[in-house]
């Protein structure tokens, strides 16, 4: 039986508000969330011959970890970067490259075993699974983790240069730039193989380690979608 055009757009317009208000429902869980940080990690990145031959750039980042939100990814992210000891040798980001740079969208790094996007290991073993996708990819400076699929998730990361919804429910978010998103932004402007996106030049993470952090702390609202410098205590 075939319903009547009134009936029709009765049943329309009740599914345009069912979305509305399931949209106003998450942008109210969203802005009702507290982003509380557990971890800082700091990085300290290289370009090689940045401004000629022998003039290398050298400068730091720091990323701010959620941990009562995702624990497993930020413990796995956290003992990478202070370095851990397993039986086949030390997991470290030191000396990882940034093998990939995709123009106004991120830079990816990690990848601690074969250097080229192929690799990565975690703590747990070789992957882990996806934890959860509560965190979004809402805006640069926030940082992800770059798995090959479903539940592979390893040492790999990036960082985003912009806001990515689509990539939403596809990679877990697990921590945010809070200083030193300039340096991302000077590596994002180095010249790419365009098929590849990989660096014309090297660029690698020389150093890196773990804040210590007397007690956690949140993220103002209004500094959640912003690049500039973050310090606790200092808003």
């Amino acid at each position: 039986m075939f319903s009547s055009p009134l009936t029709l757009l009765l049943r329309v317009s009740i599914g345009c508000w069912t979305l509305v208000a399931a949209a106003a429902a998450a942008a109210a869980a969203d802005n009702n969330r507290t982003y509380r940080v557990t971890d800082e990690v700091w990085f300290q990145v290289e370009i090689w011959d940045f401004a000629g031959k022998g003039r290398d750039f050298r400068a730091n980042f720091t990323v701010a970890l959620f941990g009562e939100v995702v624990p497993l990814t930020v413990r796995n992210f956290v003992e990478i970067a202070r370095g851990f000891k397993k039986s086949r040798g030390i997991l470290s980001f030191r000396g990882s490259p940034v093998h990939r740079i995709a123009k106004e969208l991120f830079i990816q790094t990690g990848d601690i075993t074969t250097g080229d996007g192929t690799g990565g290991r975690s703590i747990y073993g070789d992957s882990f699974v996806d934890e959860n996708f509560e965190l979004e990819h809402r805006s640069p400076g926030w940082v992800s983790m770059a798995s090959r699929g479903p539940d592979q998730n390893n040492s790999q990361f990036f960082v985003m240069l912009t806001r990515a919804k689509w990539l939403d429910g596809l990679y877990v978010v697990f921590g945010k730039v809070i200083r030193g998103f300039s340096t991302i932004l000077t590596v994002a402007e180095q010249e790419t193989d365009r098929r590849t996106q990989k660096p014309v030049k090297t660029i690698r993470i020389l150093n890196c380690g773990v804040n210590k952090l007397s007690s956690s702390y949140v993220i103002p609202a209004n500094k959640l979608d912003s690049t500039a410098d973050f310090t606790p205590g200092a808003q």
